[in-house]
């Protein structure tokens, strides 16, 4: 849904509605096939990160368009991979990146909202959750460095993943 890398000028590019065209499709499709009991999600960029890439206010109405769907879950997350992409890690923020942007979210959908990205202490989801801006939290790269994190959080056991050394446990062989 990108701008910077959707450059279709017929019905699937040009606005954000047009670029959302086909995750929308897909959407009603998805529904379709697998009935209404059935969840369904979708994780959505909330910034590229990039100049005249996809920002926040784009974001919001990607979100919009999202209400008016079967849709269940919405997953916040950010960035690109793309050269010349500042990481969310690199950002001024230490916790959460997107738990500010769900504040918004929360005011213009009923859709349930889920948040990925920087959540490296128990204390940090379970503060996140306690606001109400959010049904979930995800968490991405912590599981890497930590697969058995969400189960002794749930424990309310505390382990801090070590995410100095995370570019060598993403190392592919």
């Amino acid at each position: 849904m990108s701008p910077l890398f959707n450059c279709r000028n017929y019905g699937y590019g040009g606005s954000i509605k047009a670029q959302c065209r086909i995750v929308l499709e897909m959407i009603n499709e998805v529904r379709r096939a697998v009935g209404p009991s059935f969840p369904v999600g979708i994780r959505v960029n909330l910034t590229d990160n990039l100049e005249e890439g996809l920002t926040e206010v784009d974001a919001l109405e990607v979100v919009c368009l999202f209400e008016q769907t079967s849709i269940d879950l919405i997953d916040i997350s950010g960035g690109s991979y793309f050269p010349g992409a500042m990481a969310s890690s690199d950002g001024p923020s230490l916790g959460p990146y997107f738990h500010y942007f769900s504040q918004h979210e929360k005011s213009i959908s009923k859709v349930s909202m889920m948040v990925t990205g920087g959540f490296k202490t128990r204390e940090q989801a379970l503060d996140t959750l306690a606001c109400g801006d959010v049904d979930m939290v995800g968490l991405g790269r912590a599981i890497v460095l930590a697969p058995r994190l969400p189960k002794v959080w749930l424990a309310e056991g505390e382990v801090i993943p070590d995410f100095r050394n995370l570019n060598h446990h993403l190392q592919v062989g």
